[in-house]
């Protein structure tokens, strides 16, 4: 569980800073073709990042109940409970600032 939770957190961390990326610093990536493709690479920046984060945090949740509580357990969850925060604050950044 604490490998597959830190293999979801990584890969929701990854799709975090393709979306701070787009979103915050507006820097478009090589790859993206046209005005709208920094949208579509935010999109699903957004799209499997949070998936991704939020599954990290389930199986956090999960270990740190079979574990009841151990210390590496309870920095793990609290690892994935940040990560859906990110995405959070990010959101709320590039909606309020009207990108």
């Amino acid at each position: 569980m604490r490998i597959l939770a830190l293999i979801f957190s990584a890969i929701g961390i990854y799709e975090l800073l393709q979306l701070v990326n787009v979103e915050v610093v507006r820097f478009m990536p090589v790859h993206a073709s046209g005005p709208e493709g920094g949208l579509i690479v935010a999109g699903m920046a957004l799209l499997f990042g949070t998936a991704a984060s939020v599954i990290a945090l389930m199986l956090a949740f999960i270990q740190f109940r079979r574990a009841q509580g151990e210390r590496g357990a309870r920095l793990l969850l609290a690892w994935c409970s940040l990560v859906p925060l990110g995405f959070i604050t990010v959101f709320v950044y590039a909606y309020a600032h009207g990108v």
